[in-house]
């Protein structure tokens, strides 16, 4: 059991934060989530066979979108002493602009990510700090989306800045002078396409990881093997092995990620 490793984890009802959530648990590590709704997160972790009196698990309850400005004050306690926090809070990614509309724009995601870098400063040990985004914000193409979808993309988020959020979110980590960041890049990447290099792998990034599963399939074209859980497991790991350190200050892929 490693009952002295605590992290926070933000939207922890999430797609990736729930999974994230349910492996870390699973490992023994103490997890304060966050979440809007915690009658949500009970019903997502009974469904993962999880009691929500888990000794590991400490739920906070606060809005992170609501733009009140009291952010600051209520992260406060669940940070207080973790080692790492992952801001699973980001709306569902996908290439499609709108995909965001009932996001609270007025509060946007690069504040949630200031606050954690100025709360995380602040600290004697400062905590890891874990955001996920889509490859496609980097690159201004997934290499799975048809031209004029790259197209649409690309140009969206160059014509309406409010739909840049996770972009921003991911360079001021980059750009700041905070000693541990990762910024996971999700999505159905090409392995073969990176090992060529004819996708970059970006700015402080030298790390792509491989989730495929079932190779065959996948370079047939039959679909994809990996999902949010596998990237909560692969994580957890790397928490409960305190290995956190080998993606530190950079962005890795993950290939074939499917949410």
């Amino acid at each position: 059991m490693n009952q002295t490793i605590s992290v926070c984890v933000l939207g922890a009802t999430g797609t990736i934060g729930i999974a994230l959530t349910s492996h870390l648990i699973a490992k023994g590590v103490k997890v304060n989530a966050v979440v809007k709704d915690a009658n949500k997160l009970n019903r997502l972790l009974l469904q993962r066979n999880i009691d929500n009196t888990n000794e590991c698990l400490t739920v906070y309850t606060m809005d992170l979108f609501a733009g009140n400005g009291e952010l600051a004050n209520g992260l406060a306690k669940p940070l207080d002493g973790c080692c790492a926090v992952f801001n699973c809070a980001s709306p569902k990614l996908s290439w499609k602009p709108w995909s965001k509309i009932n996001r609270t724009w007025q509060h946007p995601i690069t504040s949630l990510t200031k606050t954690l870098v100025a709360l995380g400063s602040e600290q004697v040990i400062k905590p890891h700090i874990v955001s996920f985004c889509g490859p496609d914000y980097f690159d201004g193409y997934n290499t799975n989306l048809y031209f004029y979808q790259r197209w649409f993309s690309k140009t969206s988020r160059v014509l309406f800045p409010a739909l840049q959020d996770n972009y921003d979110e991911a360079l001021f980590l980059s750009n700041a002078s905070y000693p541990n960041w990762t910024v996971f890049r999700c999505g159905g990447i090409k392995p073969d396409d990176a090992k060529q290099g004819t996708i970059s792998l970006g700015k402080a990034s030298n790390v792509a990881i491989d989730f495929v599963q079932d190779k065959s399939n996948y370079r047939a074209g039959k679909g994809y093997s990996l999902y949010a859980h596998d990237l909560g497991a692969y994580i957890a790991e790397l928490m409960a092995t305190k290995s956190m350190a080998s993606v530190s200050q950079k962005m890795p892929y993950a290939f074939n990620l499917v949410f």
